[in-house]
Order: structure tokens, then C-alpha cells, then sequence
């Protein structure tokens, strides 16, 4: 193994070890990065800052404006109102009725807004059928981090595991092809949480003060924010457009509509999530161009090819979701 890629699987594990310890924020792990590839001559300066750039990040920025601009508008409180109304009755009714909607919305928008603007929503139906607020509150959570394995764009793993396929010139997933797994999963969440997950879901007093209100409905601007998204999500699904562009198209038709202002759509922006994946890939590119990736993984097959196939996936999904939550 040469020198280059053992730095480079230095490199790979301190990142690793700072994102877990967590002793500096997040932005300067994802900015050290490129700057110790840069500084060793694992890669060199124009190759190490160029996924800054990359469509991924650009692909994943824009739908946060796009997204920013669904809850700004009262869309998604709207869609939630309608829905959950027509369900939540009763405490079932209310938990599967916000499971269907979360998993729904979140399929296509970021988890984090989703659950955010649902929480006024079904706080509002637990207070009239006196159902605790922290059992809804939990299993909202779960239903929109289930949601989000339906389509290419529901999770941030998602985006990030399409650009590094596409970037090693391979093609990229489908944009509903994670669907096959993801609705079943998502279906069996719902059914376990109506069924047992309900029963241990936690009961606590919750202050009612400080949770967020539901967004000012502007009917103009949500119709227009619904013509876009629709429209960006054909462009994905028929590859009328690539996604980036399309992704990108839609966030600047949302701001010149005034759907959302231009510091709104600036504000939506997740600074952390983009140095971490602007960072990430470059590393990835470092391990694979040094050999270092191929020396852990012939290092390791010996091992891991006798465990199950299970055990590998569920230990891989988790050391990705953990990672991914900085």
C-alpha cells in the first residue's frame, strides 16, 4: 500500500472519529477535508474544492429552496390539514392519518420541514380528541424518516450514494427506484404502529407554548409553488431534464414568483449538510484513486464474507445514518 493511500485512510478515520466526538462543528470537519487532501498531495488543490460545485450539492441545495417555498406558502399545511382531518378522529386515527401524510410529504420534501409543519397540525387534532401529544409527536417522526426511503430525493443518504455513483460513471439510481423497498418498509411501519407500536409510544406533559404555528396560506402562491413542483418532479422521473437543472430551475422560479424571498431561500439552506458532502466526496475520490479503498476492502472480505448478508446491511445502514445526522 502506498504512502498517498495510507494518509488517505488517515484522513478517512479521523473524519470519522471528529463526526461521532464531535469536539468541532461539523462545518470545519467538512471544510478540513479538502484543504488535508490539498495539503498532503493526495489530490491536488482544483480536484479537491471541485465538489463544491458538484450537481449533487447543487441538485440537493435547490430543493431545499423548493421545499422552503412548499411550507412558506401553507401548501403542506394545507395538504396536512385535509388529510389528517379526514382520519384523525380517534387516537388511531390520528396516528395513522399523520403517518400517511408525513410519509407522504417527506417522500418528496426534507423530513426535518415536514415534521415541523405537521406538528402544529396534529397537535391541534391530539388537544380535541385528547390523545398525549408526545405518543402523535414520536410516531410523527418515525412515519417522516419512512417516507423519506421512497424516492431518490425523500433522504439526504439517497442524493449522496446517486452522486457518487454517477461521478465513478456508473448510472445513477431511478428516481422512484428505491420505491420498491421503500413503500413496503413504509406500509409495515404504519401497520406495526397501529397495531403494537402505539401501545409504547411514551406519555408526557408537553408545554403547548413553544411549538411552531402553522404557516400564513397565500392560495396564488401555492399554486404556483405546486405547478413547479410537479413539473420538477416529471422532469426527474421521465429525465426530461437532469435533476440538478431541474432542481435548480424550480428553486429560481420560486424566488422570482415571490413565492419565497431570496433571504428566505438562502435561510433554507443547510450550510452543515453542504460542507459535509462537499467534503465526502472528495475523501471518496481519494480512496479510490490512492487504492485505498480496494486494500479495505480486499482486507475485509476475507472476514465479512462470512457473516450474513443482513448483518452487513443493517450494520453498514447504520454506521450511514449516523454519519449522516451531523
Amino acid at each position: 500500500m502506498t504512502l498517498q493511500a495510507i494518509l488517505a485512510i488517515i484522513v478517512f478515520l479521523t473524519a470519522v472519529i471528529l463526526l461521532i466526538w464531535k469536539p468541532i462543528h461539523p462545518i470545519l470537519i467538512g471544510a478540513g477535508i479538502p484543504i488535508t487532501l490539498a495539503l498532503l498531495g493526495i489530490l491536488d488543490a482544483k480536484t479537491a474544492f471541485a465538489d463544491f460545485a458538484n450537481t449533487t450539492v447543487i441538485f440537493f441545495m435547490s430543493l431545499l429552496v423548493v421545499g422552503a417555498a412548499i411550507f412558506k406558502t401553507g401548501l403542506a399545511d394545507l395538504i396536512g390539514e385535509k388529510l389528517i382531518g379526514i382520519l384523525g378522529k380517534s387516537e388511531k386515527g390520528i396516528m395513522m392519518g399523520s403517518g400517511i401524510v408525513a410519509a407522504g410529504l417527506s417522500a418528496f420534501l426534507n423530513d426535518t420541514g415536514t415534521t415541523g409543519c405537521l406538528i402544529p397540525i396534529v397537535s391541534s387534532m391530539a388537544k380535541k380528541a385528547k390523545v398525549p401529544l408526545s405518543k402523535v409527536l414520536m410516531a410523527l417522526a418515525f412515519f417522516a424518516s419512512l417516507g423519506g426511503t421512497i424516492t431518490l430525493i425523500g433522504t439526504t443518504p439517497h442524493i449522496v450514494a446517486n452522486g457518487l455513483l454517477v461521478d465513478a460513471g456508473y448510472q445513477g439510481f431511478g428516481f422512484f427506484e428505491f420505491a420498491k423497498i421503500g413503500i413496503p418498509v413504509t406500509i409495515a411501519g404504519l401497520i406495526y404502529m397501529y397495531f403494537f407500536g402505539i401501545k409504547l409510544m411514551p406519555v408526557k406533559d408537553i408545554s403547548e407554548d413553544n411549538l411552531p404555528q402553522l404557516a400564513e396560506k397565500n392560495p396564488k402562491k401555492m399554486i404556483i409553488v405546486a405547478v413547479v413542483f410537479i413539473f420538477i418532479i416529471y422532469c426527474m422521473a421521465s429525465g426530461l431534464l437532469p435533476m440538478h437543472l431541474a432542481a435548480a430551475l424550480g428553486a429560481l422560479l420560486v424566488v422570482l414568483t415571490n413565492c419565497i424571498t431570496v433571504e428566505e431561500a438562502i435561510d433554507s439552506f443547510s450550510v452543515t449538510t453542504l460542507f459535509l458532502v462537499a467534503g465526502i466526496f472528495p475523501l471518496s475520490t481519494a480512496l479510490i484513486e490512492t487504492g485505498a479503498a480496494d486494500y479495505i476492502v480486499n482486507g475485509l472480505s476475507v472476514h465479512l464474507t462470512k457473516l450474513s448478508p443482513i448483518f452487513l446491511y443493517a450494520a453498514i445502514t447504520g454506521i450511514t445514518i449516523i454519519l449522516t445526522q451531523f
